[in-house]
């Protein structure tokens, strides 16, 4: 495993290193002859990646090096798709290590494979069950918005995912939010930053502020959801049952799109909630758990 580790570490200085000898070398060989060589190196390539999970995070090191070795064709067809499937490893450092490399991928694909491959990967990760992958994916989130490589459509799409994240009982998801929300709304016209954003983010504001930038979010935001209240509630999302009218928009939406309004907390609603209570949550908590509900039901899965 660590001769395999090693060779994936390294197997983008050793094919960038092969492609300067096989360009000084062009003019003595044959079209035919040169994409034989270059199939060999993608044979080379699912050689070195063995199932060991430390192997394939040592690949991922120097991905973006790999990328542009193969061209962005054979980054779609071949690395791209090949690293999709590391997302099925139960080693939560495999898929933090993929999140945080994806960037550098995602900029180099092209706008298609990110909006249609890669970003809806990124979107179903912000509830792995491991925040420290959820961090690498704000990360790599903030840094792609930062590129200005998602249309507004997507800005608001993923704003509307991210923003109930500002109150989470993690101080590295809650800046991460703030710090996407802060990137993603620069490329956003005024109007739709204060007449569509905004009130999204206001009942997680102390006070109204007079722009939307990361250090007046950061100095302005309330007090995250205790840790406990947090944990007890997604063991609530997980048992709710039908009776349940805290839950029942979010379970009727993950299971056929249906939305219904809001109705009185059932006897099995009020019982879950005198727990909470009993555990730390404010009325001021309760509230941010009913706008984080969709999240933690999702989280909950």
């Amino acid at each position: 495993a660590l001769v395999r580790s090693t060779y994936a570490s390294c197997i983008a200085l050793l094919a960038e290193t092969a492609l300067r000898f096989l360009e000084m070398t062009q003019f003595l060989k044959t079209d035919n002859i040169y994409l034989s060589d270059l199939e060999s190196e993608d044979l080379d390539f699912e050689a070195s990646v063995y199932f060991v999970s430390s192997v394939k995070r040592a690949l991922l090191t120097n991905i973006t090096s790999l990328c542009v070795f193969f061209g962005r064709q054979k980054a779609n067809d071949v690395l791209l798709s090949h690293m999709i499937t590391y997302l099925n490893d139960k080693d939560w450092m495999l898929r933090s290590a993929f999140f945080e490399s994806i960037k550098g991928v995602g900029t180099f694909v092209g706008a298609r494979s990110l909006e249609e491959y890669i970003l809806p990967l990124m979107i179903q990760a912000l509830t792995d069950p491991e925040e420290f992958v959820v961090e690498k994916v704000l990360n790599s989130l903030t840094s792609l918005a930062d590129l200005g490589l998602f249309p507004k459509m997507k800005i608001w799409e993923i704003v509307g995912i991210v923003w109930p994240l500002m109150c989470h009982p993690n101080i590295w998801i809650r800046d991460g939010s703030v710090g996407f929300i802060s990137s993603a709304i620069k490329h956003l016209p005024e109007t739709d930053v204060w007449c569509i954003v905004y009130p999204l983010l206001r009942p997680f504001l102390r006070s109204d502020i007079a722009d939307i930038n990361e250090e007046l979010l950061l100095e302005n935001i309330e007090s995250p959801i205790p840790r406990q209240v947090y944990e007890q509630a997604i063991l609530w999302a997980t048992k709710a049952t039908i009776r349940s009218n805290f839950w029942k928009k979010q379970r009727e939406s993950f299971k056929s799109g249906m939305n219904e309004n809001e109705e009185e907390n059932s006897e099995e609603d009020i019982a879950f909630l005198e727990r909470l209570r009993s555990v730390g949550m404010s009325l001021d908590d309760e509230e941010k758990l009913r706008h984080m509900r969709d999240y933690l039901f999702k989280v909950s899965r």
